[in-house]
């Protein structure tokens, strides 16, 4: 039997090697087209990632379709009243450290206070009298009479009461002049970071922030966080300023810290088809998915499957919630638009099938170019 000649052998090894790359081709189609996602580079979701089952049964995320109805509850919940227990209207308890102008008439010996009627800098000395640490208040023939606890009208009438034995119907006028014992502490993100007392008038989280000087610029203002007796609630500011909403507008309470975050740490993150895939700092105020988007340039017009499209994000227990968006429609845009992104919530736009078949193609064809030239060569 003749050996073909080594043009012929060239021609057929030429014709195998587009049959092996044609088959190549096909095959990576069909197993894209399959639902293969394991085989193909790169991100991806898809369906199949959904319904797979999860290392743990009790890691598997919850899968929401972005609707209309959904959009009503999400707003509801927006609008609902915060968790910070609301304060009972009392008037200001006296404490440790607190100063008291004490004024009885006609009776000097028994008054203190440079604020009393009738005083001057050169019969008085004394500011008032300072609430000592256990709660009482020193008077001169009468001893200590408890202040602590009590408001300024409970302690004029009790120390009324201790002055009967010594003047005849004291008339007692009590005012504090000087508060010390209850404050509250605001953090973070705004021009006067520090302590701030709480006086005879309600402090309430708009009057702490305007004496701090307001918030600076980087003041991450939704995501304000207030620490009361050991736990941790949600102060929206943003709501508060922006929004009119009052709720958020809380009374402060003795020994209160309210940060306002850097902003920097309210990220977003856009992954997936789009132009321009990155980690992003929101801006102040709400932000629509349909802005997010924007802002990543948009799906990539050769290579996005914007029938899937999925926001990420992590409920209240730390468990993934996956909202699944068709954004193939004109009126889904206007959904996305008034479907609001949080910090933290990632953004993934999946590939089209073709898109991943020719990267899992792209992947291949170098190798198997490089074994055809092998073969050519070694077998002229």
């Amino acid at each position: 039997m003749h050996e073909a000649p080594a043009p012929a052998r060239r021609r057929r090894a030429s014709f195998i090697a587009r049959l092996i790359l044609g088959g190549v081709w096909a095959g990576a189609l069909v197993a894209v087209l399959a639902g293969c996602g394991s085989l193909t580079p790169g991100f991806y979701m898809g369906p199949v990632a959904l319904s797979s089952e999860p290392e743990a049964p009790d890691a598997q995320a919850e899968v929401i379709p972005i609707t209309w109805e959904l959009l009503r509850q999400l707003g509801g919940i927006r609008k609902g009243a915060p968790t910070v227990p609301a304060l009972s209207a009392q008037p200001y308890k006296i404490g440790m450290g607190d100063s008291l102008r004490i004024h009885v008439f006609g009776q000097p010996e028994f008054s203190f206070g440079a604020n009393q009627p009738g005083a001057t800098s050169t019969n008085v000395t004394v500011s008032g009298r300072i609430v000592a640490d256990d709660g009482t208040v020193f008077v001169p023939l009468v001893g200590k009479v408890e202040a602590a606890g009590s408001s300024a009208e409970q302690f004029r009438v009790r120390l009324t009461h201790a002055l009967e034995p010594l003047v005849r119907n004291p008339q007692v006028e009590v005012d504090i002049v000087a508060y010390r014992s209850q404050r509250v502490f605001l953090a973070g993100e705004v021009a006067a970071p520090g302590l701030q007392p709480i006086t005879d008038r309600p402090l309430y989280v708009a009057d702490a922030i305007g004496k701090a000087g307001g918030f600076t610029a980087n003041a991450d203002l939704s995501g304000a966080i207030l620490a009361r007796a050991g736990r941790s609630y949600a102060i929206d500011l943003d709501r508060l300023y922006y929004g009119g909403d009052v709720s958020q507008n809380v009374r402060l309470a003795d020994g209160d810290v309210l940060t306002v975050p850097d902003r920097q740490a309210r990220k977003l993150f856009v992954l997936g088809e789009v132009l321009s895939p990155r980690s992003y700092v929101m801006r102040r105020g709400r932000m629509s998915l349909a802005e997010a988007l924007a802002d990543a340039g948009g799906p990539n017009p050769f290579a996005s499957n914007t029938g899937q499209l999925f926001v990420i994000r992590a409920n209240a227990d730390g468990m993934p919630q996956v909202y699944v968006f068709d954004s193939r429609t004109p009126i889904a845009m206007v959904m996305a638009e008034h479907f609001s992104v949080a910090p933290r919530d990632v953004i993934y736009l999946d590939p089209t099938g073709l898109a991943r078949a020719g990267r899992l193609i792209g992947q291949l064809t170098p190798f198997l170019q490089t074994a055809i030239t092998t073969r050519l060569l070694t077998n002229p």
